[in-house]
């Protein structure tokens, strides 16, 4: 664990409270000064004051945080380390004190490492300053850190109060950019030093100077948007340098796959109404001579497949299905509609799918398909689903605490379907897109498919919407009926060097049903990324991916889990699943990237001033990787022992359980260079008493419905749970259905029914390899394979980093909550940044300023 540093404060010196917890408890961030020291512990008075920071009081309107003068006592001599006990009641009542600079500059700091006091209340300071002042970018060393000013789009048009940062001028001037260190921090800044680096040679390298652009942040903190303007710049530049019609089509063709990406890729979360539910990774490929754009490729990472047949309270499934249902509406907007050249419209004005598509499709109304009502595990849990638009101080349930969505969400499904519908003409042929509806299409209805029996033994019934449902997947597909229908229930497997047909319960028929509908969703989506990766790749003949340099830009899931208080285990409504551990384990590799470069950089940086190594006393996340997807006593390792045993269901999930519980408890094992076993990092304790889980309670505890106490239905719904320790924080992840999601994979049946399909491409070539590899490999292995190359190839090149944050939750303009953005700083790494540059300060200081204080080192 890193060491802290005493902040030698004196007794009328003015400070930094910093109290723990989350915004929502009213955790803050607080400027307090010294009134007595006693041996180790002082105490502060924090005076009253007003924060600039709103909330919504009971009528929804806005109204200032109040915080009334108060003594706080016992807090630590160590700069950044929280008091063991509750000192405040606010927050989690835990607080610690930092320096604070009270020559701090007018304005903020572009660059967080000039600043004089390095600490955690210092960096979120300055990113208030730049916040209200209406700065959205700042550095961090090699870092880019961008804030979601969450300012109206027409603030940025021209004549806008943010016109100028990201007006043609603002574009201009980056593009003639010569050194980054003496511009004001832009992502288009880090996108013009990583196109004039891409040309140059590296001293001692050998091959192309090959770029890469890590872009993370959590849900709704701007990761899609930054991506977009920095593709966007990197295609005006790479067009301007001398291009032709053949290189402008090339971008202009990079920025028309963002409509199809997220409508297939993204969806509604309670964060964020449009959050992409996959990575990517663009390459940009450029002509060393001209320096010029030749293509782009676009790799996919771990679509989250179980939102086509699963969505938890306040989600939605995938866009795309509310747009093809969304009723078709005229265009209204102020811009002429012959000047429009991004929608597809029909009938002269309307948007959407028309009524013969309606028809060929087989469209009906939202609430008529069960995987659009949260999947059949969540049809029993009463609470309001999301389909169309939310107007403001909607509530899931009428007991949901709080006011309600604070501001209302707009999908407008109808008009982007218009957008998607264009930008498939641009990668596809009218018959692919054709095929994309009609599987699309029956993903959808394969949820309406019931069962008569129970878990001993069952049958899909042939009649009513089950029906319906049988004949309409069979004719989108065009596959053989009796075989879809076989597929629904029946597993065939060798047993003694024969096939035998194995007819299955109601909760195996379950799972074939829709890993069918999963499955063929995402290679649906993988076999479209390859397709317009193709088209990205080839429409130049100069493009030669196998040689050429490149700039890559990845954009890819935060840091996500749902906090302990805002778990509702009971039905399946709010848990950290399978899903959560994926994307955290890729936030845990991409980490461990980071560290490894700021280590990398601040190490040369020491040794160029002063000729020596440095060690710097930091807590690396290695052992957590290796916990999490080793080969040998791994989470991951965990399942597939059990798939291997061909356990699933909930035997396969208690027996995934019990693993992890003697895992826990081997002493033996070790991991990572701080040789730590599995119980410094996983925690299997089982808690008791009469409190919520997040209050220190057992899992599930209800306070709002008699009878108090863990429901009785919850052990039967899940073997339990385990919290894991991440770089960012704890996670309590339940285990209920991991078996399953993980195996995921088709029967044969399932094979043998798509493969009957008639439609004239993608099925055929998708699954027939995908049957020879289908019990190769499981979920989590897969997605931790493709995380080592996606390390191998970001290691390959010269990495950079933008760290997206949103200053408010809900999002809300010319709002800055200081423990929302001090969380998210932990979440990103950014804490981390600062705790290595401390290992280099001293001699950085020195050479900033003349004569430093010496508690500045």
């Amino acid at each position: 664990m890193p060491t802290f540093a005493p902040h030698n404060l004196k007794v009328g010196e003015k400070c930094w409270l910093i109290v723990g917890g989350e915004d929502k408890d009213n955790a803050n961030v607080h400027q307090a000064e010294v009134t007595a020291i006693d041996g180790n512990k002082y105490t502060v008075t924090r005076k009253f004051w007003e924060d600039e920071v709103f909330d919504k009081n009971k009528e929804g309107d806005l109204e200032a945080r109040m915080y009334e003068e108060e003594e706080v006592s016992g807090l630590s001599h160590l700069e950044g380390e929280f008091s063991e006990r509750k000192v405040i009641d606010e927050g989690n009542g835990k607080a610690t004190l930092c320096q604070m600079d009270a020559n701090f500059r007018d304005g903020g700091y572009d660059d967080m490492v000039d600043m004089r006091k390095l600490n955690d209340a210092e960096l979120c300071y300055n990113l208030r300053v730049r916040c209200l002042n209406k700065v959205p970018y700042c550095r961090c060393g090699v870092t880019l850190v961008a804030i979601n000013l969450y300012e109206p789009i027409s603030s940025y048009k021209p004549g806008g109060a943010n016109e100028h940062i990201y007006s043609t001028a603002t574009k201009e001037y980056y593009k003639a950019q010569t050194d980054r260190s003496k511009c004001p921090p832009h992502c288009w800044s880090l996108g013009s030093h990583c196109f004039k680096s891409l040309f140059e040679r590296r001293p001692g390298h050998t091959g192309n100077n090959d770029q890469s652009i890590v872009i993370t942040g959590e849900s709704g903190a701007g990761k899609t948007f930054n991506t977009k303007q920095i593709l966007d710049f990197l295609a005006d530049l790479g067009a301007t340098a001398g291009g032709d019609d053949a290189e402008g089509k090339i971008t202009d063709l990079m920025l028309d796959a963002t409509p199809i990406l997220e409508g297939f890729g993204n969806a509604n979360m309670p964060r964020n109404p449009d959050s992409s539910r996959f990575g990517k990774l663009y390459k940009i490929f450029f002509d060393k001579t001209s320096k010029t754009i030749t293509g782009c490729s676009i790799t996919p990472y771990m679509l989250e497949k179980s939102r086509v047949s699963s969505q938890q309270m306040c989600e939605r499934n995938f866009h795309i299905f509310y747009r093809m249902i969304h009723e078709a509406l005229p265009y209204q907007d102020r811009k002429p509609i012959e000047q429009v050249t991004n929608k597809i419209f029909f009938d002269g004005n309307m948007m959407g799918f028309s009524a013969e598509e309606r028809e060929r499709y087989h469209i009906r109304c939202y609430d008529d398909y069960v995987f659009l009502r949260g999947g059949t595990a969540q049809l029993e849990n009463e609470y309001d689903r999301i389909y169309g638009d939310v107007p403001k101080g909607w509530k899931p349930t009428a007991d949901e605490p709080g006011n309600g969505e604070p501001e209302g969400r707009e999908y407008k499904d109808a008009a982007n379907m218009a957008e998607t519908k264009l930008a498939l003409t641009k990668f596809f042929t009218d018959e692919q897109i054709d095929l994309i509806w009609r599987i699309t299409s029956g993903c959808l209805w394969l949820g309406n498919v019931e069962y008569d029996g129970d878990n001993d033994k069952c049958n899909p019934r042939d009649s009513g919407l089950s029906k319906q449902a049988l004949d309409t997947v069979a004719e989108m597909w065009m596959v053989d009926r009796d075989l879809l229908y076989k597929a629904m229930y029946v597993e065939t497997i060798p047993i003694a060097g024969k096939d035998k047909e194995c007819p299955r319960g109601l909760t195996e028929a379950l799972t074939l049903r829709d890993s069918m509908a999963r499955t063929t969703y995402e290679r649906l989506f993988v076999w479209m990324v390859s397709k317009m990766s193709e088209t990205l790749t080839t429409k130049d003949s100069r493009c030669k991916p196998q040689t050429q340099p490149f700039i890559g830009v990845l954009d890819i899931f935060g840091f996500e889990f749902y906090p302990d208080e805002a778990l509702k285990p009971l039905g399946g409504k709010t848990m950290n699943t399978l899903d959560q551990f994926n994307i955290n384990m890729c936030n845990e590799v991409l980490q461990g990237v980071f560290v490894d470069v700021i280590f990398k950089l601040e190490q040369t940086l020491y040794f160029e001033q002063v000729h020596e190594k440095i060690e710097i006393d930091f807590d690396v996340n290695d052992d957590t990787i290796q916990l999490m997807k080793d080969r040998k006593h791994s989470i991951i390792e965990a399942m597939d022992q059990v798939i291997h045993k061909k356990k699933s269901g909930k035997k396969g999930d208690q027996e995934f359980f019990d693993t992890l519980f003697k895992m826990h408890g081997d002493t033996k094992t070790k991991y990572g260079e701080a040789k730590t076993n599995a119980s410094y990092r996983l925690d299997m304790s089982k808690r008791a008493g009469r409190k919520t889980y997040a209050q220190g309670g057992p899992y599930g505890y209800q306070t709002t419905a008699k009878p108090y106490g863990v429901p009785k239905e919850l052990a039967a719904e899940t073997p339990g749970i385990f919290r894991l320790q991440h770089y960012a924080a704890n996670v309590t992840y339940d285990v209920r259905n991991w078996i399953d999601r993980d195996m995921d994979k088709l029967s044969r049946d399932s094979y043998d029914c798509l493969l009957s399909s008639q439609l004239p491409e993608f099925i055929e070539e998708t699954f027939k390899e995908a049957a020879a590899n289908s019990v190769k490999t499981t979920v989590a292995r897969d997605f931790a394979n493709s995380l080592n190359t996606l390390v191998a190839t970001l290691e390959a090149t010269e990495c950079n980093f933008v760290r997206c944050l949103k200053a408010s939750n809900p999002l809300a303009s010319s709002v800055f909550k200081n423990a929302l953005v001090l969380n998210q700083l932990k979440y990103t790494g950014m804490l981390d940044t600062l705790i290595i540059r401390r290992g280099g300060v001293p001699i950085r200081i020195c050479l900033l300023y003349t004569s430093p204080s010496p508690r500045d080192s």
